[in-house]
């Protein structure tokens, strides 16, 4: 009997630190994908990639823009394709991420210089992202919001 509970706490402990790793792994996994999710969209801004940029967004995503304005994936892409946004730098600066599951979120300070309506738009914004895993390596944007601070 005392070898049958030695044996059953033993395959607990070797179950949870396999989990444990499993986690890690999964979370270092994300975090990578979701930054590289990032820096394409700054790609993409910047190259006015309208194509690509659709790729990023999930179909019913939320854009809470630094003046208070929402807009969706069709506005967003619709936007950049006609030109009426032009950026001419984005720099995410350092992001940070969080994965929970399939499900990360984003965070961190962009720096933007371009136009929106052919007026100038430049300065640091705070921004959260919120992804979704929808498979494979595919993560998609499901809501941002940005905040200037300068």
């Amino acid at each position: 009997m005392k070898n049958s509970v030695l044996s059953f706490a033993v395959a607990i402990a070797l179950a949870t630190t396999c989990f444990a790793q499993a986690t890690k792994t999964n979370q270092a996994s994300a975090e990578k994908a979701v930054t590289a999710a990032e820096q394409a969209w700054a790609d993409a801004d910047v190259k006015g990639d309208s194509k690509a940029l659709a790729k990023l967004m999930a179909d019913d995503m939320t854009d809470t823009s630094w003046d208070g304005t929402t807009t969706n994936k069709a506005q967003d892409v619709e936007s950049l394709k006609s030109g009426k946004v032009k950026w001419t730098e984005v720099d995410n600066g350092h992001v940070t991420v969080h994965s929970y599951g399939n499900i990360a979120v984003a965070t961190g300070v962009v720096t933007l210089k371009g136009t929106v309506d052919g007026k100038p738009l430049n300065g640091h914004f705070a921004f959260t992202d919120v992804w979704h895993h929808i498979g494979g390596d595919k993560w998609v944007c499901i809501a941002t919001q940005v905040t200037k601070t300068t």
